[in-house]
């Protein structure tokens, strides 16, 4: 075979191998040496990056341990035993400052603050909010680390320390210090990394705790790059990266055993690689002067001979790559011009092809562009758009010059049917392209950067090339957005209808089985029981009237006392506030109670007596509650009832569980005082703190 490759070799080629074979030797030898010379300082780099980022994880323990430690001798105090806070306070204030903390907080099981050094002793404390890092501590019976969070209190990114506090031998409190992501970047900065490193702490959530440079920026957003992938594998590791700011780095990270927190550091590659790339530059410079010089000789010896087949292998990598070439000069040897024929042959037939497949491409894109679905194909693997038609631009709402504008789409975020995000690599056509899987109708919401959303069903199928390689992805993609939106609709209005007829046929089960339980005949149960009826379908229709959001009080109660209004015998006095449904529904039925048994034996049922109805608005804590009250006045003497009627029952059983409220009823001499309290939702708080007090109403 040897002998065949040498029977096939020309005269420039024996040249240039002669050329090489002195210089090539002398070249791999200064190659392998400066190999081993990089590869040695690339070794020193790396170890002394990961110790450096390995002393700062010891830095940032030791800050937690300090607090730590005090906040365990703090634990320890016999006054949280004794009951004696306000010298436990005192103490608390004490190892807060010396600990360089914000904060520190004792508290109980269910999150209760029972001390917070940042507020006044015995002033009010709220419930703690987030247990995560209390339920731990309570569970293992150890201290524990938080990740970054907001301090409810002190409003800013904090990181607490908390500790078990064991009385009588059971862990009954925790204690917990918080201190500022300022001190972590203090801790940063105290390491004087050369300014164009990059450090930061990220917690076991993969938030960023500190950074720098550029902490202020940073702080509390999730980690990119690096430190968005790497946190909770361990540590010594040495990997390209490229931070949130745009600089590709080398990077190393240490994970602490004591928070589970990842240090990462890195250094600009460019700082690392440059040096070493100036040495294999030097280094390949000389090697190739020393090759090219051989190979010039080499040349410059062979071209008299060479020349007309250099020309003619240039004419046939030209026609290979479709392109123009120049007519070699007429040589004398029939052999080369036989070639050069058949290259002008060729040519020819090339170019026929060539306009034949484009007459081809041409009737399929007019055909693709005007489907009345969106259609993508794009290259494998970088998934560069090669082709979207007109309805694909329509649905993604752009007048895009360049498909690398359309690109910039994929910007929006992308969410399973369940609300899950998609991750890029699980897109259909990343499935498609990677892994040459076909996809049907796989549903996607999707939401751009201005918040609006979408659903989309997708369909891809790969395209291969005659071995068998996927080369491209096509993508069908159809826009259900109005059908999905009319789905959700309408099982909201079917889920309205249920909960609405079911609590109207409750409501009057209810009415119907004490009117029962209370009537002594057949016609006592009917006529009371279609009042009650009637009172019920006017709450129903004053709330159809507002769209089932609210009822205005003063209108419920006008409606409920209409049948009573002759002469001014009621008076209604109150500021405007609305009710909820339910509230407004069994207000209603109270007031009817109320009122029918005024009429039967109360004020109403004199020509003298009347009936003041007034109620006020009271703060209760981040509350409002309602307190309405129902006077009677001028009536004949009252007296409690020996047998308790539907009305009593209900007032004093039912409503209470209707309004969420409590009820204190009064049968006084003068006449019967009903109380009725209950809380407000926020509409009706927003409605009470913001209209003026109505004026008093007479009705009559």
């Amino acid at each position: 075979m040897l002998a065949r490759i040498k029977r096939h070799l020309g005269i420039r080629t024996r040249l240039i191998l002669v050329a090489l074979a002195s210089s090539l030797p002398l070249a791999g030898f200064a190659a392998f040496m400066t190999y081993r010379f990089v590869e040695r300082e690339y070794a020193a780099i790396q170890k002394s990056v990961l110790e450096r980022a390995r002393l700062l994880s010891e830095a940032v323990d030791q800050q937690v341990a300090d607090i730590d430690g005090n906040l365990k001798t703090l634990a320890a105090s016999p006054l949280i035993g004794a009951g004696d806070l306000r010298t436990f306070y005192d103490h608390a204030v004490e190892v807060t400052r010396l600990s360089h903390a914000l904060a520190t907080v004792l508290l109980d099981r269910s999150g209760r603050q029972l001390v917070h050094t940042a507020r006044e002793f015995g002033a009010p404390l709220g419930q703690r909010s987030d247990l995560e890092t209390q339920d731990r501590v309570f569970e293992t019976g150890r201290s524990q680390v938080s990740n970054l969070i907001i301090g409810a209190l002190l409003a800013q990114p904090i990181v607490t320390v908390e500790v078990p506090v064991e009385v009588g031998g059971e862990v009954r409190y925790v204690l917990a210090s918080g201190f500022a992501s300022e001190r972590i970047t203090q801790i940063l900065q105290e390491q004087r990394f050369p300014d164009a490193w990059r450090a930061g702490v990220v917690d076991r959530k993969g938030i960023l705790i500190s950074r720098i440079p550029d902490p202020e920026i940073f702080i509390g957003r999730p980690a990119g790059g690096m430190l968005g992938t790497q946190p909770g594998r361990g540590g010594a590791r040495w990997v390209k990266s490229e931070t949130s700011d745009g600089v590709e780095v080398y990077g190393t990270y240490w994970r602490s055993t004591l928070t589970g927190w990842t240090v990462a550091l890195g250094v600009p590659r460019a700082a690392v690689d440059m040096p070493y790339w100036r040495t294999v530059a030097t280094v390949g410079t000389v090697a190739a002067s020393v090759i090219a010089l051989g190979l010039l000789i080499a040349i410059f010896a062979s071209r008299p001979i060479v020349r007309p087949l250099v020309e003619l292998e240039r004419a046939a990598a030209a026609l290979g790559h479709g392109t123009s070439w120049r007519e070699p000069a007429a040589t004398g040897v029939r052999e080369i011009e036989n070639v050069h024929k058949a290259l002008q042959q060729a040519a020819s037939q090339r170019g026929a092809a060539e306009e034949a497949l484009r007459a081809e491409r041409a009737l399929l894109e007019a055909v693709v562009r005007s489907m009345p679905v969106g259609v993508i194909v794009a290259q494998a693997p970088s998934g560069q758009f090669l082709m979207a038609n007109d309805e694909m631009r329509r649905l993604w709402e752009g007048d895009w010059r360049s498909l690398d504008e359309l690109a910039d789409h994929q910007r929006d975020r992308r969410f399973y049917p369940d609300g899950r995000p998609y991750d890029p690599s699980d897109l259909p056509i990343a499935r498609t392209l990677l892994q040459g899987v076909s996809v049907t109708d796989e549903e996607i919401t999707w939401e751009n950067p201005s918040g609006k959303r979408g659903t989309i069903l997708v369909n891809t199928a790969p395209v291969k090339d005659a071995s068998g390689k996927v080369v491209a992805a096509v993508a069908a993609i159809f826009d259900i957005t109005d059908r999905k939106q009319a789905m959700e609709r309408q099982k909201l209005l079917l889920d309205e209808i249920n909960h609405r007829t079911k609590n109207a046929m409750a409501t009057i089960q209810a009415i119907a089985r004490l009117s029962s339980r209370t009537a002594t005949s057949f016609e006592e149960f009917v006529i009371g029981f279609q009042a009650r009826l009637v009172a019920l379908s006017h709450a129903y229709d004053l709330l159809t009237r507002y769209r089932w959001q609210s009822a205005d009080l003063a209108d419920v109660l006008q409606t409920t006392l209409a049948p009573y209004l002759q002469g001014e015998r009621i008076r209604i006095d109150g500021r405007n506030v609305y009710l909820r449904p339910k509230q407004a529904l069994g207000l209603t039925a109270g007031v009817h109670e109320l009122a029918t048994n005024s009429v039967k034996y109360g004020a109403l049922s004199a020509s003298s007596g009347r009936v003041d109805i007034a109620w006020t608005i009271e703060e209760l804590g981040d509350d409002l509650s309602l307190t309405l009250t129902w006077q009677e006045h001028g009536g004949p003497e009252v007296a409690r009832p020996e047998r308790r009627g539907f009305g009593t029952r209900f007032i004093e059983q039912a409503l209470p569980a209707e309004l969420d409220g409590r009820i204190e009823l009064k049968f006084r001499a003068t006449g019967v005082r009903c109380v009725i309290s209950f809380p407000l939702n926020q509409r009706a708080a927003a409605a009470a703190g913001t209209a003026p007090k109505a004026p008093q109403r007479n009705v009559g």
